[in-house]
């Protein structure tokens, strides 16, 4: 059975271009955005589209790092982003 919120650390890179994200549990799950309300929203999506995929595949969602455990670069923060994942079923199921 599948949570339906998931709460995750992801990492913002900052650039000269913008703003790189990616999470550290999650192999593949990255994004972009040339500002933080843009990589914000796009790391939400990215999220939400990455856990879903696992969730079809019926394969085990990996657990989340405590984001004490997670080494950053001077350029870099960690955020804890949360998604809703009843509601993205649900749409998904229309």
């Amino acid at each position: 059975m599948y949570k339906d919120n998931y709460i995750y650390p992801c990492v913002f890179i900052y650039e000269n271009d913008g703003i790189a994200v990616f999470y550290p549990d999650l192999d593949g799950c990255v994004t972009f955005g040339k500002n933080e309300p843009e990589a914000f929203k796009n790391a939400k999506e990215a999220l939400t589209m990455h856990l879903y995929g696992i969730e079809q595949d019926g394969a085990p969602v990996p657990p989340p790092s405590s984001i004490k455990d997670i080494d950053l670069e001077p350029h870099e923060q960690v955020l804890l982003l949360e998604v809703p994942m009843f509601a993205f079923r649900a749409k998904q199921a229309n």
